[in-house]
């Protein structure tokens, strides 16, 4: 599949009866389900354009059409005509309701909660866990003692499968994991203005859990603490993530290698964040992120890479490393956080730990 023409694949859902018809399966990029064509019963468009079965959108693509049906491309047309809108909002309502006891009654006020991981990167698959990430607010009191309790709080829950079919009629994996880990607004603001590109993400993740007034303002804030300094974070985390790939030669490392690779250059050319690898490729356009994306949000991303692959991946991480540091060098994002922006995340702090600050 790799260099697909997904404007032509798109043409295949419309005036199709004859070609669906034809095809022994079918399947829908809006919901990303797969069908036999039997299980159609609307059509529009005088009869000639099928709706799907399950969401009831013109979005299906039968085998006959020569495109995979399979949920890996159903998922990369989804995000490239649908900007993942479904899928999106579906995970984000599945953690909500995950958690809702939790978002009801936190064991400390939150500030916000975002989700995180292959879901944010634009590859989860069916069975991906959630992680959830966001900051907590421990009470003046709490921080103000020899010892700090609670600077970080880390829970997971398993949500079966019945559970989660309960939630989300649509979704077809089994049971999962929430991966639930909070920082304290002090410690997560500092880690802000340390270059963590890791917080960084977390805090402008589309997919928001949770969020307050305080979440906006933090992020408006926050552009200030961009630098070109990050880039170290996003080239060390290749090293370790490439390192990966080396022992286990998978989909799933080298996806990684790449979204961070991507994520870094664009950061540095933009001062954006941008952490969906599927969004990052319609602008670097490499073909064999396609191809990767769909084995790893298939399923299929345990088998192992051919050793001519491998050596194919090694010289695109040299160069696209290369590019990165060479935005970098030329970025005129800062070397570092200004001292207004300082002063603004410090004053917002202190309002969210319900201090007042003394006039002058």
């Amino acid at each position: 599949m790799p260099g697909a023409d997904f404007n032509a694949a798109h043409r295949c859902s419309i005036g199709h009866r004859e070609q669906v018809l034809r095809s022994e399966r079918c399947g829908c990029f809006c919901c990303c389900s797969i069908f036999a064509p039997a299980e159609i019963e609307e059509w529009v468009d005088n009869d000639q354009t099928a709706l799907c079965p399950h969401c009831g959108i013109n979005a299906v693509i039968g085998s006959a059409s020569g495109y995979p049906i399979e949920v890996g491309f159903m998922r990369l047309m989804e995000a490239r005509f649908f900007e993942g809108a479904r899928v999106n909002a579906g995970v984000v309502r599945e953690a909500q309701l995950a958690l809702s006891d939790r978002l009801a009654a936190p064991a400390y006020p939150l500030l916000f909660l975002t989700i995180s991981g292959a879901h944010l990167y634009g590859f989860p698959s069916e069975d991906s866990d959630l992680d959830v990430r966001g900051a907590h607010i421990l009470p003046a009191r709490a921080v103000m003692g020899l010892s700090v309790r609670d600077e970080t709080i880390e829970r997971t829950f398993r949500v079966p499968r019945e559970v989660r079919q309960a939630q989300r009629p649509d979704a077809t994996g089994g049971a999962y994991e929430i991966d639930l880990v909070t920082h304290d607004v002090r410690k997560f603001f500092l880690m802000l203005l340390k270059r963590n590109g890791y917080v960084l993400e977390q805090l402008y993740s589309p997919l928001v859990v949770h969020t307050t007034p305080e979440h906006e303002e933090l992020k408006e804030i926050a552009r200030g603490c961009v630098t070109r300094q990050h880039a170290h974070h996003y080239l060390g985390f290749v090293r370790t993530q490439w390192g990966l790939f080396e022992k286990e030669r998978r989909a799933k490392p080298l996806l990684y290698v790449y979204r961070v690779l991507l994520t870094g250059i664009h950061l540095m050319r933009t001062g954006l964040v941008e952490a969906n690898l599927v969004r990052l490729n319609e602008e670097f356009r490499l073909p064999y992120v396609e191809e990767l994306v769909a084995q790893k949000v298939g399923g299929s991303e345990q088998r192992p890479l051919r050793d001519g692959d491998f050596d194919s991946h090694a010289r695109e991480c040299q160069r696209l490393t290369a590019e990165l540091e060479r935005a970098r060098d030329g970025s005129k994002l800062p070397d570092s956080a200004s001292l207004q922006t300082r002063a603004a995340m410090n004053d917002l702090l202190l309002r969210v730990r319900g201090v007042e600050r003394k006039p002058g």
